[in-house]
């Protein structure tokens, strides 16, 4: 992102920080969230994957290849690590608007996403998530909020599942680059 886009994405939250302070009624820590969401959602560096569940490579690996990503990708989804909501809070808390600095990684590390089921993202902890490494989000990016299966996540999600299959010893490592 360039420096321009994070100066940008950090103007809006101080001034949504700003509204919360004087209008919490108003812009309560809900109405802040739907309003970060709306500004940073779907973007591929503010909801990065970063693993996936067992379940969902299970189901992604058992659609047919003649299907679009898309559809592939049909009853998966994103879920955050950490709730939204508890990021959002963590952003709106202070007395003064955070810097810049300290915006993006609270929002960043609050915001890494994996890929699991639709029944799987709930209030429950998931028990095992497959480590996908993704520093810039290139992989299962969209404009939406659901994640995006192209070419390059099929032949990724292909190659974890051949690494999975294949080995007996370390059920958790990843495909090679």
């Amino acid at each position: 992102m360039n420096i321009e886009a994070r100066r940008t994405y950090h103007d809006l939250y101080v001034a949504l920080h700003r509204v919360h302070k004087d209008a919490p009624d108003t812009w309560n820590d809900v109405q802040c969230n739907y309003v970060l969401t709306s500004i940073m959602g779907g973007r591929k560096f503010a909801w990065r994957v970063v693993g996936i569940t067992p379940a969902a490579l299970q189901l992604w690996h058992e659609r047919p290849d003649t299907m679009p990503g898309i559809a592939r990708m049909a009853g998966i989804v994103r879920a955050h690590l950490t709730p939204r909501l508890e990021t959002t809070r963590r952003l709106v808390a202070p007395t003064d608007p955070l810097s810049e600095e300290e915006f993006f990684d609270i929002w960043l590390s609050g915001n890494e996403t994996y890929l699991c089921l639709k029944k799987e993202n709930r209030r429950i902890a998931i028990r095992e998530v497959i480590p996908i490494r993704n520093p810039d989000g290139d992989l299962f990016s969209s404009k939406r909020t659901h994640p995006h299966c192209g070419p390059l996540e099929c032949e990724f999600l292909n190659k974890l599942w051949e690494a999975r299959s294949s080995s007996g010893e370390d059920e958790r490592r990843e495909p090679p680059p």
